[in-house]
């Protein structure tokens, strides 16, 4: 090959290369397979949900949990929720998220696209879904749902969650509903110009009802162009908000407890709703906004086709009127940040006074707690008030521009030479008219989605606080032996008194380890510490000889069966109660675990059974009762290891004879703290604490055999 044709050849490679480089310019390149089903379906959804996958995540759930769906998407950060598509074509039109589920079993990932569900196999081949290839799919299948990523997030994460494939259609369909409304603003004061000039002087009423008649579809087109960008306006709102709210809420759920204990939960779960909030406001501020914007635009262009003389003055009246509501805005924005600070105050008290309302009547508070309550409220309320002023001056400001822009053109029209026509002029005073009644309708929806602006910056601590380590960046537990190990642990509150100081002890697999003291001297904690709920100062948990802090801490409470201190039943069955939300707790599951806590009995006693409902509060349940539901829950999985924080405090010695048994019958590793001292009596070890220090460790017997605090506490416990 001569050097001018290899010459020749390297430049057109060049130009197709730089032709491809600019059509997939910003789209993200396909993924290399992983070589993994279910893992390349999970990674499609997550690309078509913007949804960041570190590698070294993609690297854990392969080397994991090479065939689960579930475990396999939270070790890639994602959620999963099982669903069942049903038997009718319906489900691959609807408008839901991305879906993993079986072709021909073999997993595949089903994602939106331009309105269609395409089909995403391992080797990356794309197929449309349709009325001919949906039954080859398996009805059982899992919704991904968008998350956010383990870090800090900022505005940019949540609006890549909140966009879904179908926004770019809903967001033209908007654009060209807003140009065809715009030119239809042309329309009217054109042609009530021209019925003026032409038509009434020469009284051609046929000519003037064929006008008004067109008028009159353009005023109609133009309710249907509204009424179509209201409900894609609405659709892309509650696609938004299912998405936002889930991502937010799946980050509550995953934040440590340090978090949760800066605020009170009603404070919290404002916060998250103003995310709702905003999609409400969208959803008709959005269209209307667009609406007034086209209609100012289509109307100055009149004016400047027709008279820019008249046009110019009316552009300057609109821009001096957008900036005195400019600064009323601002007012507005510091009102609503008062308003927003106040209600959120104010949740977070009344949501803590509801949950303590029995404390409350014991303690004879109702009056003081009422004016507490009062205090929040006038507070509230004055910034409520503060906020409606600047909303009456934005009002009184919006009603002068029509007289103002009205006054200009008949002022101008007045001072033109020559005189300008009558149709002229009527055209004009429509244009203006409509300028006006933009500008009118824009200054309230910016007041609207400035006075929202504080509830949105309100969720910014849910997303500036990052999550708890766990999936790809932790170390897999594996099944767990029961080894528990203890070194040196010391921890306090937020800079607080110490409340544990350099407490060690082990407990070997299948063993029961008792933690006794007095309160307040640290036995709860412990048992949050253990459970990786807390984070150390100093010292560590060994699990199997393996750091708590390096391993993926859901998967470990996974095999933990725990009743802490303060456990309450949930609003349900008895059955779903002991499930505890696990679909592999069956009925029968169920029942062998109430045997184990000794509930089986009064379950046969009640009329439901097993689906005896219990209502919020659980008030018909005795203490013993609500106990042995939650070991039952804590049994049920059959768990190598066994945290009970008080969980017998309330049951009789028969009770407590059938939960030892049953947890003896177990061999798992229990971790006992108790207040009584004879439910621990057959102990392999106790431990005391006092003053968050250990100052004792050994069993009953020798414990009860020698001077010092566990003694004094059986002492105690006898003569009371």
């Amino acid at each position: 090959m001569s050097a001018p044709t290899q010459s020749s050849d390297l430049q057109l490679r060049a130009a197709e290369r730089s032709l491809r480089e600019g059509i997939n310019k910003g789209v993200k390149p396909p993924r290399d397979p992983t070589g993994n089903a279910i893992l390349d379906a999970l990674l499609a959804c997550a690309d078509e949900l913007h949804v960041e996958v570190a590698p070294e995540r993609i690297a854990s759930a392969r080397r994991r949990w090479p065939d689960d769906v579930v475990k396999a998407a939270r070790s890639l950060g994602l959620t999963v929720r099982p669903v069942d598509l049903g038997d009718g074509p319906g489900w691959w039109r609807s408008d839901v998220d991305a879906l993993v589920a079986r072709q021909d079993g073999e997993w595949v990932g089903i994602v939106p696209r331009r309105g269609k569900r395409v089909v995403l196999t391992q080797d990356g081949v794309a197929t449309r879904l349709d009325s001919h290839n949906f039954e080859l799919i398996d009805r059982h299948a899992y919704s991904v749902t968008p998350v956010l990523p383990d870090r800090a997030c900022g505005p940019r994460d949540i609006a890549r969650i909140g966009w879904s494939s179908g926004g770019n259609r809903d967001v033209w369909l908007i654009l060209g509903c807003a140009v065809i409304a715009a030119i239809l603003g042309t329309l009217t004061p054109i042609m009530s110009g021209q019925i003026v000039s032409l038509y009434v002087p020469t009284d051609e009423v046929g000519r003037i009802i064929s006008v008004a008649t067109i008028l009159v579809v353009v005023a109609m087109i133009g309710s249907v162009i509204a009424v179509v960008q209201g409900l894609v306006a609405q659709r892309m709102a509650a696609r938004s908000d299912l998405r936002l709210s889930s991502a937010l809420y799946d980050r509550l759920f995953r934040l440590p407890i340090k978090f949760h204990r800066k605020y009170e939960p009603g404070e919290l779960a404002q916060r998250v709703a103003g995310i709702s909030a905003l999609r409400d406001v969208l959803a008709t501020a959005l269209p209307a906004a667009i609406g007034a914007a086209t209609l100012f635009i289509s109307s100055m262009f009149v004016l400047f086709s027709r008279l820019p003389i008249v046009a110019v003055p009316v552009l300057v009246v609109s821009v001096l009127f957008v900036i005195i509501g400019g600064f009323l805005l601002r007012s507005q924005y510091r009102a609503s940040r008062e308003y927003t600070a106040e209600s959120l105050e104010l949740s977070g008290t009344l949501f803590a006074m509801l949950g303590a309302i029995a404390k409350i009547r014991v303690a004879g508070a109702e009056n003081r707690m009422y004016a507490r309550w009062l205090a929040g409220y006038a507070r509230q309320q004055r910034a409520a008030r503060e906020s409606a002023g600047v909303n009456i001056r934005l009002s009184l400001v919006t009603a002068i521009p029509a007289a103002v822009v009205s006054l200009v053109v008949v002022l101008v029209a007045a001072k033109t030479q020559p005189p300008i026509g009558l149709g002229t002029f009527t055209t004009v005073s429509a244009a203006a008219a409509q300028a006006a009644g933009a500008v009118t309708v824009i200054l309230p929806i910016a007041a609207t989605l400035i006075a929202l602006v504080p509830a949105v910056i309100a969720v910014s601590p849910v997303l500036r606080a990052e999550p708890e380590d766990s999936g790809g960046a932790a170390e897999d537990p594996g099944e767990l032996i029961g080894a528990v190990g203890v070194e040196n642990l010391s921890f306090s509150y937020e800079e607080g008194a110490p409340i544990l100081n350099d407490v060690s002890f082990t407990v070997e697999p299948g063993t029961m380890t008792a933690v006794v003291g007095p309160s307040g001297s640290g036995k709860s904690t412990v048992v949050r510490l253990l459970l990786g709920l807390e984070t150390p100062d100093e010292g560590q948990v060994l699990l199997d000889g393996r750091a708590l802090a390096q391993l993926d801490k859901v998967a470990v409470r996974q095999q933990i069966g725990v009743v802490p201190q303060d456990a309450a039943l949930a609003t349900g069955s008895l059955l779903e109660n002991i499930a505890g939300g696990h679909a592999e707790i069956t009925e029968e599951v169920a029942w062998r675990a109430a045997e184990a806590a000794g509930l089986a009995d009064d379950i046969r006693a009640m009329p439901m059974g097993i689906q005896t409902v219990v209502s919020d509060g659980a008030g018909t349940f005795s203490g013993g009762q609500r106990q042995r539901v939650m070991l039952a829950r804590a049994l049920a999985r059959q768990p190598r290891i066994v945290v009970l924080d008080e969980a017998t405090s309330a049951l009789d010695n028969t009770a407590q004879a059938t939960v030892a048994a049953s947890l003896a019958a177990l061999q798992a590793t229990c971790v006992v703290v108790a207040h009584r001292l004879s439910t621990i009596q057959h102990a392999d070890q106790i431990i005391v604490l006092v003053d968050g220090s250990v100052v004792q460790g050994g069993t009953y017997e020798e414990l009860i055999a020698i001077e010092g605090p566990f003694r004094d506490l059986a002492s105690r416990q006898t003569a009371e």
